[in-house]
């Protein structure tokens, strides 16, 4: 995947810059007030696109960052019986295996879907219970 390009201050103040009108009152030097009140304002625009170029990024579940509390209230995550998951990456398995997990009660079902979320599980089954022979 391609990352956008990261452009410098003077490449924001610039290219804002060339924007504006031109005429008398539109000085295109680079000491004077209007082009310092832009350059104090292009720091803001420069995190907003830095952001904007992470959207895509966290647009999925296995590589959001910004987003990813968001997944985990969508899908009613933290849930207390998957235990905690401290790490980003762990989070980030417990949103997709939410999301991938179709249901069932199977042994091989409960171990993949363990293994989806970052556990090793073994599933160990008892006999029931039968009066008289227990």
């Amino acid at each position: 995947m391609t990352m956008a390009p990261v452009l410098s201050l003077d490449d924001w103040t610039d290219a804002f810059h060339r924007l504006l009108p031109t005429g008398r009152v539109w000085p295109r030097e680079h000491d004077s007030t209007q082009y310092q009140a832009l350059r104090a304002l292009m720091p803001l625009y420069a995190q907003l696109a830095r952001r904007d170029n992470n959207l895509l990024v966290d647009g999925f579940p296995t590589t959001t960052q910004e987003t990813l509390p968001e997944w985990e209230a969508a899908l009613g995550l933290p849930d207390p019986c998957m235990g905690a998951a401290p790490t980003v990456a762990q989070r980030q398995a417990l949103v997709v295996a939410r999301l991938t997990g179709r249901g069932g009660q199977s042994v091989p079902y409960l171990v993949a879907y363990a293994a989806a979320a970052g556990y090793v599980v073994t599933v160990t089954e008892f006999s029931p219970f039968r009066v008289g022979v227990n």
